[in-house]
């Protein structure tokens, strides 16, 4: 008989809103926001709701997309680059001598 596993597999998935990790649903909705904010202070307040729902749109697919391809694309997207630690592809050559 063969046994199950104990790691619970469904709670492996980062919890979603519209089908997107909440920090990138607060991504979509910030860009919406600064599309918004930024046709108002240029005097486009007709285009401004077109251009807010076209960018969120547009914003939310590419987002949810990656998330298809990648379910942990949010926390790849928002690690903090940490330029000290170094190459990450070292590689150590044993055996070889110094000239």
């Amino acid at each position: 008989m063969r046994t199950s596993s104990a790691i619970l597999l469904h709670t492996q998935r980062p919890p979603m809103m519209f089908g997107l990790p909440p920090a990138l649903a607060l991504l979509v909705a910030a860009g919406v926001g600064l599309s918004f904010a930024v046709c108002v202070l240029a005097g486009l307040l007709p285009v401004s709701l077109i251009v807010g729902v076209v960018v969120g749109l547009s914003l939310w697919v590419w987002f949810w997309r990656r998330v298809r391809e990648d379910i942990h694309f949010d926390r790849v997207l928002l690690k903090t680059p940490r330029f000290w630690r170094g190459k990450q592809d070292r590689t150590l050559v044993a055996g070889r001598g110094i000239h």
